[in-house]
């Protein structure tokens, strides 16, 4: 008899029954998409393996792929062997790679895009579980069909996309034998805290980046919030992966207030690992955007072969925002009508104030083609494709009211650039309004030609407490190094309903350059010179003069005279 009080003999055989524990049996391969078919049946497959030292009997086990739940006959997985579950037509193909038991009546039984999948022991106890998706592939060429994605270490239960990777076998897949990534693949990683959520005034929920130990989860002093509401009153957990946690408080949390929640780093990942350090997350009750609120910072409309679009938007408000309450769609320019409606989110998630945002399609891509320091990332599957040479962006409220609107076209980048693919544009001021063109710039060379997530390379200093107008900086070198590329003409004035005209005068007294022509412009912000003429030509080297004319709305007229260097940048 062993410490169970098992009977037992060498190899694994059983004599009375072993009760399985959990991840005594794993996912070890699944093939969701066999067509075209590279070496193998063109049939779906799921395939087990029982790492145990005991043979298993999964009579009465069921196995759920989605909405699809079917039950296991009388068979015996040996100890470190397979099992594969497989299309009621296709067992006579498979037999010769192994075992296989004939579960699945539909051929789309395992969806392509992914899916979560759960085994279940007769009593319902859940035993293993992987929630896959199809970029865990690498690349399209193995997402498009044929070939399985492969589990490299089986003894390491829930690495998701960091312990899964498509077969290398030329046949496509392993089905029945050993896996062809298979390695040794701890997870030596600790977790953070990805994002919160607010659902209501009495409830904080917190997502981690990985799946959680549940026990650690559970305990109530681990979880602290600011402004006398202190420990939660309750906890509830989600399984199977626990990568969240949803905290019932005592107090509600106020409009308006800044909290600082303070999660114990004795909080572990389900391999044992830690939380990287005790962390303070900020959360408060979100408020409704309304227009300016939230602005359009940064777009690339045309990237790389191999990288991806993008839109930043920066929280220009005070206010905390939930992000389930916008909504990203397409104008069309000729008849102004709305088209490729999307939520931003689909939850509760906070955008505070001065943060930016980064929506794309396709997350992987974006982390491996961009310089990303900061930001929040949200995949948003179904993002609008934005048009290569021009197009209309809008960001509406749930209830369709405009918070944001911006008009793009590849004209708008820096005239002297020969090529613009691979390039976003920048807003430069977020006083001034998203469609003014002037207010928006190539990114910078030196920013790797974007800036995803963080303070834009061709951003203006902030307006300062003035009234009036004034420039910097004195000297400008535009070469697009991102160091003083651009001169700004800053305006703040006490009372809107304001028009100006911006003249810029060579040394010789020559106009080179009618920047606007009675513009309308709002309370404050700038107006941007990119040393470039009338004629699209860079202006040469020296000093300038801008003739400011302003009219107001009483009649009134003044003019201001400001001047600067254009000079050669240093290296």
């Amino acid at each position: 008899m062993d410490h169970k009080g098992i009977s037992s003999i060498p190899g694994g055989y059983d004599f009375i029954g072993y009760i399985p524990q959990k991840n005594d049996v794993v996912i070890s391969e699944i093939m969701s998409d066999p067509s075209p078919a590279v070496g193998l049946p063109e049939y779906e497959y799921i395939e087990l393996f029982n790492r145990s030292d005991y043979h298993i009997n999964v009579n009465g086990w069921a196995i759920e792929c989605g909405k699809t739940v079917k039950k296991f006959p009388d068979i015996i997985i040996p100890s470190g062997e397979f099992l594969l579950l497989v299309h009621e037509d296709a067992e006579e193909m498979f037999i010769m790679w192994g075992d296989c038991v004939p579960l699945f009546t539909s051929r789309t039984s395992i969806p392509n895009n992914g899916v979560l999948i759960k085994l279940y022991d007769q009593k319902g106890i859940l035993i293993c579980w992987e929630e896959y998706s199809d970029d865990w592939y690498t690349n399209t060429y193995y997402r498009s069909g044929g070939w399985s994605i492969e589990k490299i270490d089986p003894e390491r239960f829930c690495g998701g996309k960091n312990n899964w990777k498509e077969s290398v076998d030329l046949a496509g897949g392993t089905p029945g034998s050993l896996n062809s990534v298979n390695g040794v693949n701890p997870d030596t990683i600790r977790p953070v805290i990805s994002y919160t959520e607010i659902p209501e005034d009495l409830t904080i929920r917190i997502v981690f980046n990985e799946p959680m130990d549940s026990s650690t989860q559970c305990i109530h002093h681990y979880f602290l919030l600011d402004h006398d509401i202190g420990y939660p009153s309750e906890i509830m957990l989600y399984p199977p992966g626990y990568q969240s946690v949803l905290l019932k408080l005592s107090k509600p949390l106020s409009p308006g207030m800044v909290y600082q929640l303070t999660v114990s780093d004795e909080l572990r990942d389900c391999a044992g690992n830690k939380l990287r350090a005790t962390e303070s997350v900020k959360i408060g009750m979100p408020e409704f955007p309304v227009n300016g609120d939230i602005l359009i910072s940064e777009i690339m409309f045309d990237p790389l072969p191999g990288n991806v679009e993008f839109l930043e938007l920066y929280n220009h408000s005070g206010k905390i925002i939930d992000l389930g309450c916008l909504i990203i769609a397409m104008r069309d320019q000729q008849t102004g009508m709305i088209s490729s409606w999307v939520p931003v989110y689909e939850g509760n998630r906070l955008f505070f104030p001065g943060e930016f945002l980064l929506l794309t399609s396709d997350i992987y891509r974006m982390m491996s083609g961009y310089r990303i320091t900061g930001g929040t990332l949200i995949e948003v599957q179904d993002l609008p494709s934005f048009n290569n040479n021009q197009g209309i962006v809008v960001i509406f409220d749930k209830w369709l009211n405009i918070i944001d609107e911006f008009e793009y076209h590849q004209k708008m980048h820096f005239p002297l650039l020969t090529l613009t693919k691979g390039i976003s544009l920048e807003r430069i001021s977020y006083d001034s309004p998203s469609d003014e063109p002037g207010n928006w710039h190539s990114a910078a060379e030196s920013a790797g030609f974007s800036t995803p997530g963080y303070i834009n390379s061709q951003s203006a200093e902030s307006v300062a407490l003035y009234t009036g107008i004034r420039i910097a900086p004195e000297i400008f070198t535009p070469d697009n190094n991102g160091r003083d590329d651009l001169v700004n003409i800053y305006y703040s004035f006490d009372s809107p309903g304001n028009l100006i005209s911006i003249w810029i005068f060579d040394s010789s007294g020559r106009i080179i350059r009618r920047l606007a022509n009675n513009q309308f412009v709002g309370l404050k912000g700038s107006i941007s010179w990119d040393g470039i003429d009338d004629h699209g030509q860079r202006a040469g080297l020296g000093i300038y003069l801008f003739l400011i004319r302003i009219f107001d709305l009483e009649g009134r007229v003044r003019e201001f005279k400001r001047t600067c260097v254009l000079s050669v940048g240093g290296k």
